[in-house]
């Protein structure tokens, strides 16, 4: 693809992001795979990496101040805990799923036909060098704005999150000491196109389904078919009682 060609089709992607760049070569950065550059060396630009580098500090950054003010009473200690789960790469994958991003990420041939095993790592860290490329271009209240249209219910439901992220792990500790077993989670069906699709997931112990559970990526079905299984087994406890 030409470089202008690349750059008018980035438009749409400032369209989506609502933030239409004065550099449009930042924006051309951030999109820019490694493997591209290797086959087109007259690329005007380097590969998005470093930029990469830079989008995660300032996504600590700005979820730090997000939490910051919207968490007044907790320590630093539970507002750390929340950003490692607002900042991990499940959730940049999720917000790139949103964004469409794999339709506008330059890869070489090569990466082209490997892009299912590589889109969640790739497309998170594409989400990252975007953050870097807004903040170079338009400074940081700039970067502050597209963190908080993508970033604020993810900050506002930081305890929920929090919580679910400990289901997987609760439920297999309970599997291991009441069945010797870990739970198996099976996908059940797969709805939507390839950067939308929609999973639905269940949670089976010892081949018996505890719960099933929906989400816009294996894990995140995974965690609330986990979370729904324990409060089954809370509530089969219960009774027995």
């Amino acid at each position: 693809m030409a470089t202008d060609d690349a750059i008018k089709n980035l438009a749409v992607l400032e369209g989506i992001i609502s933030y239409n760049f004065k550099n449009k070569l930042y924006l051309l950065e951030a999109v820019t795979h490694n493997s591209f550059i290797n086959e087109h060396p007259e690329h005007p630009v380097p590969s998005y990496q470093r930029l990469e580098f830079l989008g995660d500090a300032i996504l600590q950054m700005i979820i730090s101040e997000m939490l910051f003010v919207d968490f007044p009473n907790d320590d630093e200690g539970r507002l750390s805990v929340k950003r490692s789960v607002i900042v991990q790469k499940n959730m940049l994958y999720d917000i790139a799923r949103v964004l469409n991003i794999d339709r506008f990420m330059l890869l070489g041939n090569s990466e082209k036909n490997r892009i299912s095993e590589l889109s969640k790592s790739l497309m998170s860290d594409f989400v990252e060098s975007l953050i870097a490329a807004i903040y170079l271009d338009g400074g940081y209240e700039s970067a502050l704005n597209f963190c908080r249209r993508y970033f604020q219910k993810l900050v506002e439901d930081a305890d929920h999150l929090k919580d679910e992220f400990n289901y997987k792990s609760s439920l297999q500790n309970y599997t291991q000491t009441n069945f010797h077993i870990l739970p198996e989670y099976r996908v059940i069906e797969e709805k939507g196109p390839g950067h939308k699709k929609k999973y639905t997931i269940g949670v089976y112990i010892d081949n018996k389904k505890y719960a099933i559970s929906s989400g816009f990526s294996k894990k995140q079905a995974e965690r609330k078919a986990a979370r729904k299984a324990l409060e089954k087994i809370s509530k089969e406890k219960e009774k027995d009682v």
